[in-house]
């Protein structure tokens, strides 16, 4: 087995992430941690950031990258439709990757304290079909490995209920209330 590929992994869910072509991240309302859902069942529109910062050791290595969304109550995989048919699978997110050494005005950085970063921007721009009342979480796997900090967790609130029809028609009519 080839050894961990030394590594610092960090996720942002936004509601806009966009990375441009010299790799500046931006972002429109960071750090989101809670996700209502709309009368539809979709939260709104996300954006999941990953970087990935990899030690210049590694540089030109090719290995995996995994990323998933989890329901944390179980640590299982969410599975989401697919296709018009109602098929599911995971939401699941796979790529082989190979770091590249930092180039500035066409040749690589030769500092080594300075690593490679792979970052990555994942748009489910009409939101996701998440049942609500749990906790998720977006988590990485490099090259086989996973940490409990690699991760990314946020809540999809249970619905609010509605309004009561018929009630009482005020406090004096609720009993265990005075007034």
């Amino acid at each position: 087995m080839s050894p961990a590929i030394d590594c610092r992994v960090a996720l942002l869910l936004a509601d806009y992430v966009a990375i441009d072509a010299i790799g500046k991240i931006n972002v429109v309302g960071g750090g989101v941690a809670i996700c209502p859902l709309s009368p539809q069942g979709l939260t709104a529109p996300l954006h999941l950031l990953v970087t990935i910062d990899v030690a210049r050791q590694h540089v030109g290595t090719e290995f995996p990258i995994c990323i998933e969304l989890r329901r944390l109550a179980d640590d299982s995989v969410v599975d989401v439709p697919t296709d018009p048919t109602g098929r599911r699978e995971a939401l699941r997110i796979q790529q082989m990757v190979s770091p590249e050494a930092p180039v500035i005005e066409g040749r690589p950085v030769q500092d080594q304290n300075l690593p490679a970063r792979l970052q990555f921007a994942v748009a489910f721009a009409t939101g996701l079909p998440l049942p609500p009342g749990q906790v998720y979480a977006f988590t990485v796997e490099v090259d086989s490995q996973r940490r409990p900090e690699w991760s990314y967790a946020f809540v999809v609130p249970a619905r609010p209920s509605g309004p009561v029809f018929g009630g009482p028609a005020g406090p004096a009519g609720i009993p265990g209330i005075r007034t």
